[in-house]
């Protein structure tokens, strides 16, 4: 698969069924560009704006438990 494509179809997904202890750090390797891609298409997905998690963390209130898993996925990942 191209890497443009990859970039393209990578999501983060936020689901308690997905540990990070399960990866293996061979599972995928990204570029700095499509890591920023995939940051951008998961914010997108969740409906929210980088700044906007940020605000919501920075006052200790997420609007769901939605966008605080987000928060801490996209958070780590910058």
């Amino acid at each position: 698969m191209e890497s443009a494509a990859i970039a393209s179809s990578v999501e983060v997904v936020v689901n308690d069924e997905l540990r990070v202890d399960q990866l293996d750090e061979d599972d995928l390797v990204l570029s700095d560009e499509e890591l920023d891609a995939a940051i951008e298409n998961t914010l997108r997905k969740a409906g929210y704006t980088f700044n906007e998690l940020k605000a919501q963390a920075a006052a200790g209130q997420f609007d769901s438990l939605h966008a605080s898993r987000t928060w801490f996925v996209v958070s780590s990942l910058v």
